[in-house]
């Protein structure tokens, strides 16, 4: 004899309330880790002192005021500054001075620490994904039989990829320039 489990209405409420619930934590989430909500902003009337910052402060700042984004990392960071009146949160994470104008000698010097010394910088990584395209082209050709019939799909892709990196390379280091809009 056949005994019916619960209606299937009942699985799709629970669902649905699963769903619902999962959307209001991310959105939570998002809200405080990613877009600093509910921290209360200066408004630029204290007394802003640049020298008592340290490097990290600054370098934080000029990306706020550049990008109007930080890293979720830097939430304590953001906090102490909004606190102190170099930041405001409504209608969006900016500085309450533009920085870059304001500070630029110093500012210079501060995005100077962001570059990196004796590593690897953007021109580097782009010179080693390209070596890594090519191995992986040259693996491919090695391994698989029917590759001279792909093998014009394979070159539009792989120089699809490397205009992408090239052009992102390009734009990054324009973000990375100080004084940049």
């Amino acid at each position: 004899m056949y005994a019916p489990g619960p209606p299937v209405w009942w699985l799709m409420l629970l669902g649905f309330g699963v769903m619902g619930l999962l959307l209001w934590l991310w959105i939570r989430w998002n809200g405080s880790h990613l877009l600093i909500t509910g921290v209360p902003g200066g408004d630029g009337q204290a007394e802003l002192k640049w020298d008592r910052l340290t490097d990290a402060q600054k370098l934080l700042l000029i990306q706020i005021d550049a990008e109007g984004i930080a890293h979720p990392r830097h939430r304590e960071a953001i906090v102490e500054l909004c606190k102190q009146g170099w930041l405001r949160t409504i209608p969006q994470l900016a500085a309450t001075t533009k920085i870059a104008k304001v500070y630029a000698a110093d500012a210079e010097r501060v995005c100077g620490l962001e570059t990196p010394g004796e590593g690897q910088g953007w021109s580097g990584m782009a010179g080693s994904i390209l070596s890594a395209i090519v191995l992986a082209v040259l693996f491919l050709a090695s391994t698989q039989p029917e590759l001279p019939f792909d093998f014009g799909l394979l070159l539009s892709m792989l120089t699809t990829s490397v205009s992408g990196v090239m052009k992102r390379y390009e734009q990054i280091a324009q973000w990375l320039k100080p004084g940049s809009e």
